[in-house]
């Protein structure tokens, strides 16, 4: 028999042992959800909507899912159609966004602040600037959060396939990757498929180390259905890793019955969300206008096409998009960075095997997202960034666990490619923050009288915030004529002129901006000289422009701080 004493030491143990975690807290998680949060607040207000008239209904950003195009896809898929409805896009990001926007919009509408909604301006806020600003800043903030957990499932991926210095280099890779410095502060759909898709690779880095199960897979399916219910771009990847997922799977050593259940729960779950989650089950209509939108592309995306971006169907076409994809992942990882994870990949494949999926995700996305549109746009090359971080990050790893020659060489490697990123991702923050529309929005908020017409001839998301009261003109190059007469006749007081993604020597260089080129290609040449020559009528009254930190416009973005002059007709100078 156990003595007393005994009795109640073991009583003292069972009772007082700390109980065990079912979620352990991992710290390094929760410091790099704190650094990049800190990081990533500067410049979330960059070029909110500023929305004072119907011509001008978006802020800077390009090809949003924010703000007025939230609320027109959830009015016409919830209530009435109307005509040209925008399906660019699948819904459900819009859905998320959706809920982030009902308690806001509920706080409106009991507040006085919103009232008859409406498909015309104001939409019925009482005060569409603030009520449109604040709409695109809860979607930033959505995506902020879906940043952080970008960086930290990069972490866990690295943690999960090597160990945790691995995963907080890539990590640290990941945080000041140039793209996502840009699309981690926009409402564009690019951050939000970069989550689900990297939340779907920390469950392929466990499948791939501790085995595929039903659960594993049901939650894969899902994931995968949900990337490409928010970005139809995301199939391309997950087609490339449920391949080398089941090549791995197929040769599993000692194979059980019931093998090929894991497989068949992706497929299922993934049909299964993807219905719901696409609109497919609940609103057919839709998704097949979308996919229709999709499989016109040229004649959908006519400005891609007349701009020249598109490369011709030819080898040489296709070699040159094979170049278009390298310039923008040297612009994204930096020469260094890109350098260390083409030699990680093979150095790492045959000890990791979920370096053969990443592999083959990579490649499959690059191939079927940019050769079937036959262009390149810095966020196609996203994903690549983020998933090659991780071999980079592991070349380096093992160069620091090395002596000598091999550890030093790592660590100025480390060295160079995060300061190479650290500069390139400040000076783009550093634009945003000090965008030269700033300070002619001011400019203009001063100088501009209630009732002005004012011109430009680039987009809308070019165009500085302007005054309430003014009213905008589109003017479009084919309408245009360089004579005096036209722009007396149309009652222009002030002409805006800024180059924007147009703005190219040839509009074969796609991606980037022709440095020189002060205008849009939609303004004549002829009527951009009369502005500067005077012989329109117009004489210059400002010109705007916030130089670079290290001398370059930023790649791949022209949309940000673009130059920026404002023209003011002869007689509305002599009238002030």
């Amino acid at each position: 028999m156990s003595s007393p004493a005994l009795v109640v030491e073991e009583f003292r143990q069972v009772r007082f042992a700390p109980p065990r975690r079912r979620f352990p807290v991992d710290g390094t998680a929760l410091a790099i959800a704190a650094i990049t949060l800190l990081l990533y607040i500067p410049g979330m207000w960059w070029g909110l909507p500023h929305v004072v008239h119907p011509q001008v209904p978006h802020g800077w950003e390009i090809d949003t899912a924010s703000g007025l195009a939230v609320l027109s896809e959830l009015h016409n898929l919830f209530l009435q159609p109307q005509p040209g409805w925008y399906v660019a896009y699948p819904v459900f990001h819009y859905l998320v966004l959706g809920g982030a926007y009902t308690p806001y919009l509920a706080f409106l509408w009991l507040s006085g602040g919103l009232a008859n909604p409406s498909g015309v301006y104001p939409y019925g806020f009482s005060d569409p600037v603030r009520s449109i600003a604040i709409l695109g800043l809860l979607a930033r903030f959505v995506t902020l959060a879906m940043v952080i957990g970008i960086v930290v499932c990069c972490y866990r991926t690295g943690r999960i396939v090597w160990d945790r210095a691995t995963g907080v280099m890539a990590a640290a890779g990941v945080l000041l990757c140039v793209p996502l410095v840009y699309y981690g502060r926009t409402g564009n759909l690019d951050t939000p498929v970069l989550f689900w898709t990297v939340l779907g690779m920390v469950v392929l880095a466990r499948s791939v180390k501790n085995g595929l199960t039903v659960k594993r897979g049901l939650t894969l399916g899902a994931l995968a259905a949900i990337s490409v219910a928010t970005k139809d771009q995301a199939y391309a990847a997950w087609l490339g890793g449920f391949a080398a997922l089941g090549v791995l799977h197929w040769r599993t050593p000692g194979r059980q019955p019931g093998f090929l259940k894991p497989l068949a729960a992706i497929a299922g779950s993934g049909f299964v969300v993807y219905a719901m989650a696409s609109g497919l089950a609940w609103n057919p209509a839709r998704f097949w206008a979308h996919v229709s939108f999709l499989a016109n592309f040229e004649t959908t995306f006519f400005n891609v096409a007349q701009l020249g971006l598109l490369r011709p169907v030819t080898p040489g076409g296709y070699a040159q998009l094979a170049i278009d994809i390298c310039g923008c992942l040297m612009e994204a990882m930096g020469p260094v960075l890109v350098t260390a994870a083409l030699v990680g990949l093979p150095l790492t494949w045959r000890g990791a095997p979920f370096v053969r999926i990443l592999a083959a995700m990579t490649i499959s996305h690059l191939v079927l997202t940019v050769f079937p549109v036959r262009h390149m746009q810095y966020r196609y090359i996203l994903f690549a960034a983020v998933a090659l971080m991780l071999p980079a990050a592991r070349v380096l790893r093992l160069g620091w666990l090395r002596d000598g020659r091999t550890r030093l060489a790592a660590v100025m490697a480390g060295l160079a490619g995060a300061c190479w990123l650290a500069v390139m991702s400040g000076d783009l923050v550093y634009q945003m923050l000090y965008d030269a529309r700033y300070p002619a929005g001011a400019w203009l908020e001063t100088a501009v009288r209630p009732g002005d017409r004012v011109a430009f001839f680039t987009s809308p998301d070019f165009v500085p915030n302007l005054p309430r009261g003014v009213e905008p003109v589109r003017l479009h190059r084919d309408t245009v004529r360089p004579d005096p007469g036209f722009f007396e006749e149309q009652r222009i007081a002030w002409v805006l002129v800024s180059p924007d993604n147009s703005s190219r020597s040839t509009g074969a260089q796609a991606g980037f901006r022709d440095w020189g080129m002060e205008r849009s290609a939609f303004l004549p040449q002829a009527v951009y000289a009369g502005l500067q020559n005077g012989s329109l009528g117009y004489d210059k009254a400002a010109d705007f422009k916030t130089r670079s930190l290290i001398g370059r416009p930023v790649k791949f973005l022209p949309w940000i701080n673009p130059r920026v002059q404002i023209f003011v007709r002869k007689s509305k100078r002599s009238e002030g």
